[in-house]
């Protein structure tokens, strides 16, 4: 997100998918913001649900760019989120950096190291 927000900026033009994936982020973060402050309202666990919207974000824009790694680090959020609803609680504080790794940081590595080659 910050990388896209730092790109938007130098650039001068913006198109119609960057405006969609723009207002997916906002979402996203709306809807991150609602759970953070009704979480003490949840009597089951929060960070699946947390994943869930970053599964779907990261799809969206997988799906936006046209990215199959961030299309796949959303569908890993999923089957993490799934993951996470099974195992017993204590668990998916061991779980969660395994999600993170290989749904966020490794699609956005690969989008990194794309972006260099073809610079």
């Amino acid at each position: 997100m910050v990388y896209g927000a730092r790109k938007g900026r130098k650039s001068a033009v913006t198109s119609h998918l960057d405006k969609i994936n723009f207002l997916n982020w906002i979402v996203f973060l709306i809807s991150y913001s609602i759970v953070l402050i009704f979480m003490k309202n949840f009597d089951f666990k929060i960070v699946p649900i947390i994943f869930l919207l970053a599964g779907n974000a990261t799809f969206i824009t997988g799906v936006i760019i046209k990215f199959k790694a961030l299309i796949f680090g959303g569908i890993i959020f999923w089957i993490g989120v799934i993951v996470q609803f099974i195992v017993p609680k204590e668990f998916v504080e061991f779980i969660s950096p395994i999600i993170i790794i290989f749904g966020y940081l490794v699609p956005g590595y690969l989008l990194k190291f794309q972006n260099k080659k073809n610079a």
